[in-house]
């Protein structure tokens, strides 16, 4: 349903369209003039996307791809399988067991972020987002922080939500699908949204698992929203460009 509000970028017959090379993260938000030829082309050309994929995508994307298999794979153990998980656990003991996941997370979420980082320097674009559609995912970010903070500050925000990280991370991933259209966008952020569906849906049918946090208590709510907001003020003036070097306002 969403992508009926997305501009698609080329018609199937154009190839020269299909080979240009975008090395510039910011042409997916191209300027009004370029955008009106953009809207020009009304048919979404799947077999020149299968053939930009096969020409530049699966190379720059295998990084990615691994990266995204390893993280979600240590991470989707309690959901398929939480009786292997537990059973495993007793064996090799839990501190081993937390460790070994501890490490592949860690070195599948590096692979992710290089894997990233290679795909954006020549980007398939699977579709261009309106512009309006990026102050809509900037609005959806003030809740990511509070809710993440929510999870380690017990209070009515995490009594309401019930799982306020899983929350936050499918708000998250929603948000950027809406502002970004390039096929490792799609992967990485489309990863991130059916895991956390799929991990809220498991946890109707288990237990959640403790997690270090502080003592229940009225102010945890403000604390959570105070501090959330801050870092989301940080985020969008700052660390998102130091970090990923690109500006979600520019």
């Amino acid at each position: 349903m969403l992508l009926t509000i997305f501009e698609p970028i080329a018609a199937p017959n154009e190839a020269a369209v299909c080979r240009q090379r975008k090395p510039r993260y910011e042409s997916l938000h191209p300027a009004p003039a370029a955008r009106n030829t953009v809207t020009k082309h009304r048919n979404f050309a799947v077999g020149c996307i299968f053939a930009t994929v096969k020409r530049i995508g699966v190379k720059l994307m295998t990084v990615l791809l691994a990266g995204l298999v390893l993280f979600f794979t240590v991470h989707s153990v309690s959901i398929v399988y939480p009786s292997w998980r537990n059973r495993v656990a007793a064996q090799i003991g839990e501190g081993s067991w937390k460790a070994i996941y501890s490490v592949v997370a860690i070195v599948g979420l590096a692979l992710i972020v290089w894997g990233y980082g290679l795909a954006r320097q020549d980007p398939v674009i699977l579709y261009v987002p309106p512009m309006w559609l990026r102050h809509v995912s900037l609005l959806l970010m003030i809740f990511v922080f509070p809710l993440l903070l929510a999870t380690y500050l017990p209070g009515r925000i995490k009594a309401a939500t019930k799982h306020p990280m899983l929350a936050a991370t499918k708000i998250w991933a929603f948000a950027h699908l809406l502002a970004n259209g390039t096929l490792a966008d799609v992967l990485l952020f489309g990863s991130f949204l059916v895991w956390a569906v799929a991990d809220r849906i498991s946890l109707k049918h288990r237990e959640p698992r403790p997690i270090p946090q502080a003592p229940p208590s009225k102010a945890n709510d403000a604390l959570a929203i105070v501090l959330g907001l801050g870092l989301y003020v940080a985020f969008i003036l700052w660390l998102h460009t130091w970090l990923f070097g690109v500006s979600p306002i520019a």
